[in-house]
């Protein structure tokens, strides 16, 4: 709410510049840079296989759930909530191995 209340009181200048709606050409060109770069290279490729990999898992995660033990909120709710205390150790667990390496 505090937030909302500043930007109330917020005002933007008026801009007469006109935006090219050409960003076909400038995404291109971020891809080239950003895979140039060899650690942001990697760690591109890091978040699409953890993408790939885990979001199928979460979704289908919840079918399962759903399956098994009904159409019950509280259980969906569970599920949910587990496989996020899961996703804070685990980003605890490597930021400490990492930390030692």
């Amino acid at each position: 709410m505090i937030e909302v209340g500043c930007l109330t009181f917020l005002t933007l200048p008026k801009v007469n510049q006109r935006v090219k709606n050409n960003m076909l050409p400038e995404l291109l060109t971020g891809w080239k840079v950003a895979l140039k770069i060899k650690p942001l290279k990697k760690l591109l490729a890091v978040y699409t296989a953890s993408f790939l990999f885990i979001t199928p898992m979460m979704v289908l995660g919840l079918i399962m759930v759903q399956q098994r033990f009904g159409l019950d909120v509280k259980l969906l709710t569970s599920q949910e909530v587990i496989w996020g205390l899961g996703s804070i150790v685990g980003g605890l667990i490597v930021g400490k191995i990492t930390k030692k390496i």
